[in-house]
């Protein structure tokens, strides 16, 4: 089965092999009003329509600088590692008892967004994949925040989809379709690197 590597400045974060395990994914994210700069997840899991899921974490909310590049392979084969871990195994005393919750956004979550100073202007974004799909240019003044998301699932296990799209927060409230300056599929042995800056 084909694995997804994930690398910051060229050093190796993660490899997770994606026998066994119905979805795999990477997520970049920033916005003009989170503290941290950017973000850098990578998680996946066992899903089944009837029966108990597992979820597993292998990169947990690592914080960007302006610059730094990451790095996304989509591998023929790899051996995963290091060992994903569940949310409870992250956060022990904050999980204890409680039931997960399908995360939608309320008012009084967009209010508090639209309540939030604004830290930055913007993101310069630099995008460019092995199979030749590029992109360089900021997000709009009036964007939000970038997600940039790597996903592999079961269903197509021979690729991944991979998009790259900013977003304000009127399109997050109504769930507006993404708009995407990248939207494409990779096959092994291909890969594709992002650079966020400010």
């Amino acid at each position: 089965m084909p694995a997804l590597c994930l690398l910051l400045d060229g050093e190796l974060l993660a490899t997770v092999n994606t026998k066994g395990y119905d979805v795999v994914s990477v997520h970049v994210h920033g916005t003009r009003t989170d503290v941290e700069f950017a973000t850098l997840e990578m998680s996946g899991g066992i899903y089944p329509g009837n029966g108990e899921s597992t979820h597993l974490v292998w990169v947990n909310h690592r914080e960007l600088l302006p610059s730094q590049r990451v790095e996304v392979r989509f591998q023929e084969k790899g051996e995963t590692h290091p060992r994903g871990k569940t949310i409870e195994e992250l956060f022990p005393e904050e999980t204890e008892g409680e039931e997960p919750v399908e995360f939608k956004p309320t008012e009084a979550m967009v209010a508090e967004l639209r309540s939030k100073p604004t830290l930055r202007s913007g993101y310069e974004l630099q995008f460019a994949g092995t199979s030749g799909a590029t992109f360089s240019g900021r997000t709009a003044p009036s964007d939000h925040g970038f997600s940039f998301t790597v996903v592999w699932n079961s269903h197509r296990p021979n690729r991944a989809s991979l998009s790259l799209h900013g977003y304000t927060i009127d399109e997050l409230e109504s769930r507006a379709p993404m708009r995407d300056f990248v939207r494409e599929y990779i096959e092994a042995p291909h890969s594709a690197a992002l650079r966020v800056d400010a």
